[in-house]
């Protein structure tokens, strides 16, 4: 009996060590790098009425992005909470021709670059953690608009470049210091409003708006499924 106690006690202390590096897998400073796939949903109304009044008509295209993550993780027993950054590249677009009756017109926004920093919270058994995440998104896109119809009346303008995010992840440790992870993240973006020009330049005159312009408030939201690689100092 005694024999067996030792040779347990033996175990269980060659053990630990192992028990305590899976239980800090995701605790420390790390960084990292992620591929996505990114769907972009594009609305745009037409507040004037002058284009037979389109409202809140969408486009919506995907595309792939990828780029680099860094953060911070905290882990109190089963308890993750976290602070993460993260910047993406790419060019994810939705463009769609609008031909209501007179003018027809084609308008839509690209981006080429999303972000964010993003708190988050969850649980982890040392090997798997899995976590909400939510905080700032900013992106740098690109709103257009132009007439197919030979009028050349357009607008060329910065989408709204700031919103929010909300996410889920869930990661796996494949060393004391690197983890795998598969991550959905909804982005949304506030609405711009852009006012239509004529080719040169000048400010288009409307016929119902109280300024006498023509309005064409844009709206972005963003959804991405992403596979992240991170490495822990």
């Amino acid at each position: 009996m005694k024999k067996l106690t030792l040779a347990a006690t033996a175990i269980i202390g060659a053990a630990q060590p192992a028990l305590a590096q899976d239980a800090s897998s995701f605790d420390g400073v790390y960084v990292g790098v992620q591929v996505a796939g990114a769907r972009v949903q594009t609305k745009h109304s037409d507040p004037d009425g002058w284009y037979t009044d389109v409202r809140d008509f969408g486009m919506e295209d995907s595309g792939a992005i990828g780029g680099f993550h860094a953060g911070y993780n905290s882990v109190h027993g089963a308890l993750l909470v976290g602070l993460e950054a993260e910047v993406n590249f790419g060019v994810i677009d939705s463009y769609a021709e609008v031909t209501p009756n007179d003018p027809s017109y084609k308008i839509g926004s690209r981006t080429s670059m999303l972000g964010s920093v993003r708190a988050k919270v969850g649980v982890t058994d040392g090997k798997f953690a899995a976590h909400l995440n939510g905080g700032y998104a900013f992106s740098n896109t690109k709103h257009n608009y132009f007439e197919t119809d030979g009028s050349a009346e357009y607008f060329n303008d910065n989408g709204d470049r700031s919103g929010w995010v909300l996410g889920l992840g869930i990661d796996y440790s494949v060393s004391p210091r690197s983890s795998l992870g598969l991550s959905v993240s909804h982005y949304q973006f506030g609405t711009k409003d852009h006012v239509l020009l004529r080719p040169s330049g000048v400010t288009q005159n409307g016929s119902s708006a109280s300024d006498g312009f023509f309005h064409f408030p844009m709206q972005d939201k963003i959804e991405t499924v992403a596979v992240k690689y991170s490495y822990r100092f």
